[in-house]
């Protein structure tokens, strides 16, 4: 996903603000769902 949005910004499909936006909910994103990897691996033991 991360590589789609430096190319969207690299396009100026998108500015300078919408990136960081998205950015920044991607990597909220990221941390959430490793985290309820996490939480499965260590439940199912």
């Amino acid at each position: 996903m991360q590589s789609h949005l430096y190319v969207a910004i690299g396009t100026d499909y998108i500015n300078k603000g919408e990136f960081d936006e998205i950015y920044q909910t991607l990597t909220e994103i990221s941390r959430m769902t490793l985290s309820l990897a996490q939480y499965l691996r260590t439940s199912e033991k």
